[in-house]
């Protein structure tokens, strides 16, 4: 029960707090020391294709402790309704070995699936995309498709931002530069 009442209040947040960006403009979020989230803001999302350009600079570079380090943190994509821990088709990344690893991070029904889709280099601007058809995600990035089947048929959709973690917060600023296109 205070599950469902803090994510209407994070909605009813979001609502009222949502700026009103241009998300055709590069835009850097910016995840504070000790935080999750870049913003609690979120925007609908109309359409079937997310595309984006992103560049990570070197304060995506970052060690934790032990298993903590394999967390997946959350880089856009979209959610359904309310919570992304349901039903939700995103991007995550984690730094590994010098590079940038990015993955499909999707929830179906409240299961969550991750597949490694690709590598970029801290200052390389690369672009990726999720299409969304009825039964399926289709995940581009550089020359790779991967296809993730989806099982439902909810359309109302949110764009998720920028997150870090897992349970671990930011270790120190984080900064992400993203353009929808």
């Amino acid at each position: 029960m205070i599950g469902r009442i803090r994510h209407w209040l994070y909605l009813l947040v979001s609502f009222f707090t949502s700026p009103c960006w241009d998300l055709s403009k590069s835009k850097t979020f910016v995840i504070p020391k000790g935080h999750h989230r870049s913003t609690a803001a979120t925007k609908e999302f109309h359409g079937s294709s997310l595309v984006f350009e992103v560049t990570f600079d070197e304060s995506g570079i970052y060690q934790l402790e032990g298993e903590d380090h394999y967390d997946v943190n959350k880089l856009t994509g979209f959610k359904y309704g309310l919570s992304p821990h349901y039903n939700s088709a995103r991007f995550g990344w984690r730094y590994d070995w010098g590079e940038i690893m990015l993955v499909a991070y999707t929830y179906v029904d409240g299961v969550r699936d991750i597949y490694d889709i690709g590598t970029c280099l801290i200052g390389q601007t690369v672009q990726g995309s999720i299409t969304e058809t009825d039964t399926e995600w289709i995940y581009r990035f550089k020359e790779n498709e991967y296809r993730i089947f989806r099982g439902f048929s909810e359309r109302n959709r949110f764009y998720d931002f920028p997150y870090f973690g897992g349970n671990k917060t930011a270790p120190h600023e984080i900064r992400i530069k993203l353009m929808f296109n």
